[in-house]
């Protein structure tokens, strides 16, 4: 398997003694286009409609018609701007794992034992000291509904970790070390209630669940569903899993069978459903997932080690999970899926960065910068993403509320 993707590379890297902030002035924003519904091109003008009135009518109608131009005509051609701001982060880590906790505050994850912190909306950033856990790759990160962060290391072995803060990153304590020499993380999921699943590469073909009821002080290990041969997830931005209420819950894998598992009881037990992206290679299958609610979800993924096929690296369903239609689109590969709102999903990779207005119905690319993940605070509309070398940028989503 590709490093990038799997195995996170290591480095004789000591962890940090103290926090260090990092102030770097914010390069210019990159604009990005998104057209509104345009005025048909044969409709006729204020002007023509009031040529076609007699004269002595054109005082005493001119205000009402004009009004009604303004306030019951769609919209003009005029756009909304999206602005894609670069952030100075002063590292050069490969970033994986990010949670957007409000407007102003982010933590960003990810190589080196790398794990930085914005408080003032990516102005300024702080690297942040994980104590014991040098050489690692933060591959996730989550909030829990209790206010503290979890953190996964992704690696074989015991460089799959779990660390916890309940001080917003100032201080971690481990919670949890993998001791099977087996063992992969991949990605991990909480809900508001403190109910968190792990997921990890799969050890005597079964699915590796481990399951918290606490907000992520304790952990222990539940039987995972049997898996196809060849069959896994990937750790490309910690998305390969997603927890909604009341214990609905999937789990998206690739390589020997590109399927989604889905709970409705905690991952007490599984259903399966195949899904029309591709697989078959270790490098293909589906690398992210995504549900809006208890009924729509979007996949997407591809070929890491072929980005450029841009043909089945996307799904939908419209039932919870149980069927999956591929997306007539082209679409390079894809790390990382997320619904903004309701109707609104983005899917950035190293091939670029591209919006459905439609549940992913429909796409279109609104940038080629390169990001591997992201994460969006819905109710002000912000979202940081993240990539290679140190690269994290910042969006200001308009009408998300």
């Amino acid at each position: 398997m590709s490093p990038e993707n799997r195995k996170p590379k290591t480095e004789n890297r000591k962890p940090k003694t103290e926090n260090r902030k990092l102030k770097t002035p914010m390069p210019k924003p990159i604009s990005i286009t998104f057209p509104k519904f345009r005025r048909p091109t044969n409709r006729p003008t204020v002007t023509h409609c009031l040529t076609l009135l007699p004269v002595f009518f054109r005082g005493p109608l001119i205000c009402v018609i004009a009004a009604f131009w303004v306030f019951a005509l769609p919209a003009t051609s005029s756009a909304d701007e999206l602005t894609i701001e670069q952030c100075s982060t002063g590292v050069d880590a490969s970033f994986r794992g990010i949670e957007v906790v409000n407007a102003t505050t982010a933590i960003v994850t990810g190589s080196k034992n790398t794990v930085i912190r914005t408080t003032d909306g990516g102005e300024t950033w702080t690297r942040l000291t994980v104590a014991d856990s040098s050489e690692l790759d933060f591959r996730d990160i989550e909030l829990a509904g209790d206010g503290s962060l979890l953190l996964m290391s992704a690696g074989p072995g015991e460089k799959s970790q779990i660390f916890r803060s309940e001080d917003m990153g100032d201080s971690w304590s481990r919670v949890h070390r993998n001791t099977d020499p087996m063992g992969f993380y991949d990605g991990i999921a909480i809900d508001k209630s403190g109910f968190g699943l792990l997921v990890g590469d799969p050890i005597d073909g079964r699915l590796y669940l481990l399951s918290t009821s606490d907000h992520g002080k304790s952990w222990k290990q539940q039987d995972g569903p049997d898996l196809m041969k060849g069959e896994y997830g990937f750790a490309a931005s910690g998305t390969g899993i997603v927890l909604r209420e009341n214990g609905h819950a999937w789990i998206a894998t690739g390589a020997g069978a590109a399927r989604v598992f889905r709970s409705s009881d905690g991952g007490q037990s599984w259903d399966v459903a195949a899904t029309p992206v591709r697989s078959g290679a270790e490098s293909e299958g589906i690398f992210s997932i995504a549900f809006n609610s208890t009924s729509h979800g979007v996949v997407v993924g591809g070929d890491y080690m072929k980005p450029e096929i841009s043909t089945r690296n996307c799904a939908i369903s419209a039932d919870g999970g149980s069927r999956w239609v591929a997306v007539d689109v082209q679409m390079p590969h894809k790390a990382c899926v997320r619904f903004l709102d309701d109707s609104k999903v983005l899917a950035v990779g190293r091939t670029g960065v591209m919006l459905s207005e439609d549940r992913g119905e429909s796409w279109k690319t609104v940038s080629n910068d390169s990001f591997y993940t992201f994460d969006v605070d819905q109710p002000s509309g912000t979202v940081f993403m993240a990539g290679a070398a140190g690269r994290v940028g910042r969006i200001k989503v308009p009408a998300i509320r």
